[in-house]
């Protein structure tokens, strides 16, 4: 009894200890405007990633929420269009894991959609 009682404990802790702690975002730029310091965070996180994105490029973007408090909470998603300064807070995680696979993020020229594509 303890010899199976000891194997479910193993197991219990090796599959709790695989969880994925990357965010997947492929982020696409539609727009003829040079996107500036692209950033996604998510609350309660310290880490700073910016990046560029040229007009009509497509990137794949990565958030590692292992520093981030196991916690629920959300993204904010930041960047630079025209000297203008866009912010838009989105999506959810729950316990520091996120919830979604990938998500897609279209940049237009007046908004942003998002949008799940994967689990």
């Amino acid at each position: 009894m303890k010899t199976k009682l000891l194997l479910v404990i193993t197991m219990f802790v090796l599959l709790c200890s695989c969880t994925d702690t990357v965010a997947n975002f492929k982020v696409v730029n539609t727009t003829d405007e040079k996107i500036e310091n692209f950033i996604i965070e998510p609350s309660g996180s310290t880490n700073v990633d910016f990046v560029d994105i040229d007009p009509r490029e497509s990137i794949k973007y990565e958030v590692n929420l292992a520093d981030v408090p196991k916690t629920d909470g959300h993204y904010t998603l930041s960047y630079q269009k025209n000297g203008k300064n866009v912010q838009e807070k989105f999506g959810y995680y729950t316990n520091g894991l996120p919830l979604d696979g990938t998500v897609r993020i279209e940049i237009l020229p007046l908004i942003v959609r998002i949008t799940p594509v994967s689990n």
